[in-house]
Protein backbone atom coordinates (compact mmCIF):
# COMPACT_ATOMS: atom_id res chain seq x y z
CA UNK A 1 0.00 0.00 0.00
CA UNK A 2 2.76 2.43 0.91
CA UNK A 3 4.61 1.75 -2.35
CA UNK A 4 1.48 2.06 -4.50
CA UNK A 5 0.38 5.32 -2.90
CA UNK A 6 3.88 6.76 -3.14
CA UNK A 7 3.95 5.97 -6.86
CA UNK A 8 0.44 7.36 -7.38
CA UNK A 9 1.19 10.56 -5.47
CA UNK A 10 4.35 11.15 -7.49
CA UNK A 11 2.45 10.52 -10.73
CA UNK A 12 -0.43 12.93 -10.08
CA UNK A 13 1.90 15.68 -8.89
CA UNK A 14 3.63 15.64 -12.27
CA UNK A 15 0.37 16.42 -14.04
CA UNK A 16 -0.99 19.86 -14.81
CA UNK A 17 -4.32 18.70 -13.36
CA UNK A 18 -3.66 16.10 -10.70
CA UNK A 19 -6.92 14.14 -10.86
CA UNK A 20 -7.87 11.62 -8.17
CA UNK A 21 -6.37 8.47 -6.68
CA UNK A 22 -8.87 5.68 -5.99
CA UNK A 23 -8.51 3.30 -3.02
CA UNK A 24 -10.96 0.41 -2.62
CA UNK A 25 -11.51 0.20 1.13
CA UNK A 26 -13.11 -3.24 0.89
CA UNK A 27 -9.84 -4.75 -0.31
CA UNK A 28 -7.81 -3.42 2.61
CA UNK A 29 -7.07 -5.52 5.67
CA UNK A 30 -4.44 -6.00 8.34
CA UNK A 31 -1.53 -3.58 8.42
CA UNK A 32 -2.55 -1.95 5.11
CA UNK A 33 -5.85 -0.83 6.62
CA UNK A 34 -4.27 0.16 9.93
CA UNK A 35 -1.48 2.17 8.31
CA UNK A 36 -3.54 3.90 5.61
CA UNK A 37 -4.08 7.18 7.54
CA UNK A 38 -0.36 7.47 8.28
CA UNK A 39 0.60 6.71 4.67
CA UNK A 40 -1.85 9.31 3.36
CA UNK A 41 -0.40 11.91 5.73
CA UNK A 42 3.14 10.95 4.73
CA UNK A 43 2.32 11.35 1.02
CA UNK A 44 0.34 14.55 1.71
CA UNK A 45 -2.91 13.20 0.27
CA UNK A 46 -6.34 14.28 1.46
CA UNK A 47 -9.80 12.76 1.06
CA UNK A 48 -11.79 14.02 -1.92
CA UNK A 49 -15.00 12.21 -2.94
CA UNK A 50 -16.44 8.95 -1.52
CA UNK A 51 -17.43 6.58 -4.33
CA UNK A 52 -19.57 3.44 -4.55
CA UNK A 53 -18.81 0.82 -7.16
CA UNK A 54 -22.06 -0.46 -8.71
CA UNK A 55 -23.01 -3.14 -11.24
CA UNK A 56 -26.04 -4.77 -12.74
CA UNK A 57 -27.44 -6.88 -15.56
CA UNK A 58 -30.00 -4.18 -16.20
CA UNK A 59 -30.33 -4.29 -19.99
CA UNK A 60 -32.54 -4.05 -21.92
CA UNK A 61 -34.23 -1.29 -19.95
CA UNK A 62 -37.96 -0.96 -19.56
CA UNK A 63 -39.40 1.94 -21.52
CA UNK A 64 -40.56 4.71 -19.19
CA UNK A 65 -42.11 8.10 -19.81
CA UNK A 66 -39.41 10.72 -19.58
CA UNK A 67 -39.26 14.47 -18.91
CA UNK A 68 -39.39 16.91 -21.87
CA UNK A 69 -35.76 16.54 -22.84
CA UNK A 70 -34.20 16.35 -26.31
CA UNK A 71 -31.32 13.88 -26.28
CA UNK A 72 -28.59 13.97 -28.91
CA UNK A 73 -25.43 11.95 -29.40
CA UNK A 74 -22.09 13.78 -29.13
CA UNK A 75 -20.63 13.79 -32.62
CA UNK A 76 -18.30 16.78 -32.83
CA UNK A 77 -15.89 18.92 -30.85
CA UNK A 78 -18.41 21.63 -30.02
CA UNK A 79 -20.75 19.10 -28.41
CA UNK A 80 -17.84 17.49 -26.59
CA UNK A 81 -16.89 20.83 -25.05
CA UNK A 82 -20.49 21.30 -23.85
CA UNK A 83 -20.24 17.83 -22.35
CA UNK A 84 -17.03 18.82 -20.54
CA UNK A 85 -18.48 22.10 -19.28
CA UNK A 86 -21.57 20.45 -17.80
CA UNK A 87 -19.45 17.93 -15.91
CA UNK A 88 -17.20 20.65 -14.52
CA UNK A 89 -20.19 22.73 -13.40
CA UNK A 90 -21.82 19.71 -11.79
CA UNK A 91 -18.72 18.58 -9.88
CA UNK A 92 -17.35 22.01 -9.02
CA UNK A 93 -14.25 21.83 -11.23
CA UNK A 94 -12.72 24.63 -13.27
CA UNK A 95 -14.05 24.63 -16.84
CA UNK A 96 -10.48 24.57 -18.12
CA UNK A 97 -9.92 21.16 -16.53
CA UNK A 98 -12.69 19.46 -18.47
CA UNK A 99 -11.95 21.29 -21.70
CA UNK A 100 -8.29 20.30 -21.52
CA UNK A 101 -9.05 16.69 -20.59
CA UNK A 102 -11.60 16.05 -23.36
CA UNK A 103 -10.37 18.33 -26.14
CA UNK A 104 -9.58 16.38 -29.30
CA UNK A 105 -10.47 13.02 -27.69
CA UNK A 106 -12.05 10.44 -29.97
CA UNK A 107 -13.01 8.15 -27.06
CA UNK A 108 -16.14 10.07 -26.11
CA UNK A 109 -17.27 10.50 -29.71
CA UNK A 110 -16.79 6.76 -30.38
CA UNK A 111 -18.60 5.80 -27.16
CA UNK A 112 -22.36 6.15 -26.69
CA UNK A 113 -22.12 9.70 -25.36
CA UNK A 114 -25.17 11.93 -25.08
CA UNK A 115 -26.30 15.43 -24.20
CA UNK A 116 -29.77 16.22 -22.89
CA UNK A 117 -31.25 19.58 -23.92
CA UNK A 118 -33.86 21.60 -22.02
CA UNK A 119 -35.38 24.30 -24.22
CA UNK A 120 -32.39 24.18 -26.55
CA UNK A 121 -29.77 24.37 -23.77
CA UNK A 122 -27.52 21.39 -22.98
CA UNK A 123 -28.09 20.53 -19.31
CA UNK A 124 -27.34 16.84 -18.73
CA UNK A 125 -24.83 14.19 -19.85
CA UNK A 126 -24.10 10.46 -19.82
CA UNK A 127 -21.80 8.10 -21.70
CA UNK A 128 -21.80 4.31 -22.06
CA UNK A 129 -18.37 2.94 -22.99
CA UNK A 130 -17.83 -0.58 -24.30
CA UNK A 131 -15.18 -2.26 -22.12
CA UNK A 132 -14.68 -5.94 -22.95
CA UNK A 133 -17.94 -7.71 -22.02
CA UNK A 134 -19.73 -4.88 -20.25
CA UNK A 135 -20.73 -1.25 -20.57
CA UNK A 136 -19.09 1.30 -18.30
CA UNK A 137 -21.33 4.27 -17.50
CA UNK A 138 -19.26 7.44 -17.16
CA UNK A 139 -19.39 11.22 -16.70
CA UNK A 140 -23.05 11.47 -15.76
CA UNK A 141 -23.83 15.05 -14.78
CA UNK A 142 -26.55 17.70 -14.69
CA UNK A 143 -26.12 21.46 -14.41
CA UNK A 144 -26.95 22.61 -10.84
CA UNK A 145 -29.85 24.78 -12.02
CA UNK A 146 -31.46 21.88 -13.89
CA UNK A 147 -31.43 19.21 -11.19
CA UNK A 148 -34.33 17.30 -9.62
CA UNK A 149 -36.23 17.10 -12.90
CA UNK A 150 -35.33 13.52 -13.85
CA UNK A 151 -32.87 14.58 -16.55
CA UNK A 152 -29.90 12.50 -15.37
CA UNK A 153 -31.92 9.29 -15.28
CA UNK A 154 -33.41 10.03 -18.71
CA UNK A 155 -30.01 10.51 -20.35
CA UNK A 156 -28.53 7.51 -18.50
CA UNK A 157 -31.34 5.25 -19.70
CA UNK A 158 -31.01 6.54 -23.26
CA UNK A 159 -27.23 6.04 -23.35
CA UNK A 160 -27.40 2.52 -21.89
CA UNK A 161 -30.28 1.36 -24.08
CA UNK A 162 -28.69 2.74 -27.25
CA UNK A 163 -25.41 1.00 -26.41
CA UNK A 164 -27.24 -2.25 -25.61
CA UNK A 165 -29.12 -2.22 -28.90
CA UNK A 166 -25.87 -1.68 -30.80
CA UNK A 167 -23.75 -4.23 -28.93
CA UNK A 168 -26.09 -6.72 -27.26
CA UNK A 169 -24.26 -6.26 -23.95
CA UNK A 170 -26.41 -6.54 -20.82
CA UNK A 171 -24.01 -6.06 -17.92
CA UNK A 172 -22.99 -2.56 -16.90
CA UNK A 173 -20.85 -1.05 -14.15
CA UNK A 174 -20.10 2.42 -12.80
CA UNK A 175 -18.59 4.46 -9.98
CA UNK A 176 -21.27 6.49 -8.19
CA UNK A 177 -21.07 9.65 -6.13
CA UNK A 178 -23.54 10.14 -3.32
CA UNK A 179 -25.71 12.35 -5.52
CA UNK A 180 -25.87 9.80 -8.33
CA UNK A 181 -26.40 6.71 -6.17
CA UNK A 182 -30.24 6.97 -5.95
CA UNK A 183 -30.49 7.46 -9.73
CA UNK A 184 -28.51 4.30 -10.44
CA UNK A 185 -30.50 2.30 -7.88
CA UNK A 186 -33.69 3.24 -9.74
CA UNK A 187 -32.16 2.07 -13.01
CA UNK A 188 -31.37 -1.31 -11.43
CA UNK A 189 -27.75 -1.18 -10.30
CA UNK A 190 -26.61 -2.60 -6.96
CA UNK A 191 -23.57 -1.59 -4.87
CA UNK A 192 -20.48 -3.81 -5.10
CA UNK A 193 -17.64 -1.92 -3.41
CA UNK A 194 -16.79 1.17 -1.38
CA UNK A 195 -14.00 3.42 -2.55
CA UNK A 196 -12.46 6.69 -1.45
CA UNK A 197 -10.70 9.10 -3.75
CA UNK A 198 -7.72 11.18 -2.67
CA UNK A 199 -5.98 14.25 -4.05
CA UNK A 200 -2.74 16.09 -3.21
CA UNK A 201 -3.18 18.37 -0.22
CA UNK A 202 -3.55 22.01 -1.20
CA UNK A 203 -0.61 23.00 0.96
CA UNK A 204 1.65 20.21 -0.35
Amino acid sequence: METRLKEAAAYVRKKRHSGLIYVCEDYLSGTAKENLPAILEQERLEAAIPITGMAGNVLPLQTLSRPPLRIERVIDEAMLQKYANINCEAYGFLLEWGQTALRGSNLWKEAYTFLGYENGRAVSTASAIVNEEYLYLALVATRPDARNKGYAEAVVRHALQTAHEATGLKRTILHATGAGFPVYKRVGYHPTARLMTYKPSENS
